[in-house]
C-alpha cells in the first residue's frame, strides 16, 4: 500500500488557516458581547392609543376633489428659442 505523505507547507497552510478562523471568531463573538445596546426609545410612543376614530377626518376626506387623468397631466414645458448670439430665451 501506499502511504500518503502529507507535505509541510500543507500542515502549515492548515494550521494558519484554522488559527485565522478561529481568531475570526472569537473577535466577532467579542465585539458582538461588547457592542453597546443603543437602542431609545421616546416616552410618547409607550402611550396608548386611542381606539377611537375621528370622523370629521374621514368626512373631509370624502368631501375631497377628485381630479380626472386629463387633469392630472402636467403641461408641456416651454421650448427654448436660440438667438443670433447663442443664448436661449
Amino acid at each position: 500500500m501506499k502511504q500518503h505523505k502529507i507535505s509541510r507547507e500543507l500542515v502549515l497552510l492548515a494550521t494558519l488557516t484554522a488559527l485565522t478562523v478561529f481568531t475570526w471568531l472569537f473577535f466577532d463573538v467579542y465585539r458582538a458581547l461588547r457592542k453597546p445596546s443603543s437602542l431609545e426609545v421616546p416616552a410618547e410612543q409607550f402611550l396608548p392609543l386611542d381606539p377611537k376614530l375621528d370622523t370629521k377626518v374621514i368626512e373631509s376626506l370624502s368631501g375631497r376633489q377628485m381630479l380626472t387623468r386629463e387633469e392630472l397631466t402636467l403641461p408641456p414645458e416651454p421650448s427654448a428659442q436660440a438667438t443670433n448670439s447663442g443664448e436661449t430665451r
